[in-house]
C-alpha cells in the first residue's frame, strides 16, 4: 500500500462503503443490492426463489418492496437480511 493510501485509509472523514449496497445474507436468505442515485435494486434469494427488490434509503433505513408472483409486497429490506422482518 502507497503512503498515500495508508494515510487515506487512516481518515475518518474518508469515504466508507455505501451501507445499503452489497450482498447480505443470513441462514434463511440472501439479499443482493446495487444503489444508484439513491435508489436500490436487487433481489431476495429465498427457498430458491428469486424476488425483484426495490427500495430507497429514508433517515438511515431501506423501505420499498420486493415482487412476487407479480404482485408488489411492502418491505423493509434491511429488516428482511438480518432476520427480523
Amino acid at each position: 500500500m502507497s503512503a498515500s493510501a495508508a494515510l487515506w485509509a487512516q481518515n475518518p472523514l474518508a469515504r466508507t462503503a455505501d451501507p445499503f449496497a452489497g450482498t447480505f445474507e443470513n441462514k434463511k436468505m440472501r439479499l443482493e443490492l446495487a444503489r444508484q442515485s439513491g435508489n436500490c435494486t436487487g433481489a431476495f434469494l429465498l427457498d430458491g426463489q428469486t424476488l425483484p427488490v426495490q427500495a430507497q434509503a429514508l433517515n438511515g433505513a431501506l423501505q420499498g418492496t420486493f415482487t412476487s408472483h407479480g404482485k408488489a409486497f411492502p418491505s423493509r429490506p434491511g429488516a428482511m437480511a438480518r432476520g427480523s422482518y
